[in-house]
């Protein structure tokens, strides 16, 4: 009896890099995504849900104007999609009036 072995070799996209890392607010912010490269692509969410290959595609900064969870993975033909990272913006009401 003979034994075949395959090997695989899987590779992940990078992770994504937001330009604030989250928590309480008291004002607007315009969120920088980053993290991709040539042929890569970041689709991200901003009400919590995990992202897919079908969300929104990130190509401007995000205003984030009211609370929300920016969740966001890199896609890239011929590799896994990256982990998913995620931050949350909460705004104090009582500062922004």
């Amino acid at each position: 009896m003979k034994t075949l072995t395959t090997t695989f070799q899987v590779q992940l996209s990078a992770s994504v890099g937001f330009s604030n890392n989250g928590g309480f607010l008291s004002e607007s912010i315009s969120l920088s995504l980053s993290g991709n490269s040539s042929g890569q692509i970041i689709r991200y969410t901003t009400d919590g849900r995990r992202p897919t290959s079908t969300d929104l595609i990130y190509s401007n900064p995000i205003q984030i104007s009211e609370n929300s969870t920016v969740r966001a993975r890199i896609y890239q033909t011929n590799y896994l999609p990256s982990t998913t990272s995620s931050k949350s913006y909460i705004f104090d009401d009582a500062t922004r009036y």
